[in-house]
């Protein structure tokens, strides 16, 4: 969810007449997508790394899940950095 929440941070600032994303330099824009970025980040690498650890043993039960955290913590992360890369490439503070 903070994932989903960090995107439409971007989204609702982004201005597709100048192809920026446009904040003012006193608002919680940045503080807020932050937090979203690293509130999935984090737990989306730590399914990640669990599902890479136990998916395939032969000893798991729960071979779904296994790859189920694999697949969605490696799209959430990879979906976090590009949020933070367009971010940082399309970001254009307004002073106020």
């Amino acid at each position: 969810m903070p994932c989903v929440g960090a995107a439409l941070v971007l989204l609702m600032k982004y201005d597709s007449d100048l192809g920026q994303i446009v904040y003012g330099s006193g608002g919680k824009v940045v503080p807020v997508f932050l937090a979203c970025v690293v509130l999935s980040l984090l737990p989306g690498f730590a399914g990640f790394l669990l599902g890479l650890s136990s998916a395939g043993q032969r000893r798991n039960e729960k071979q779904t899940r296994s790859w189920i955290g694999f697949f969605v913590g490696g799209t959430v992360c990879t979906v976090d950095v590009i949020l933070v890369l367009a971010f940082v490439m399309l970001r254009l503070e307004v002073p106020t």
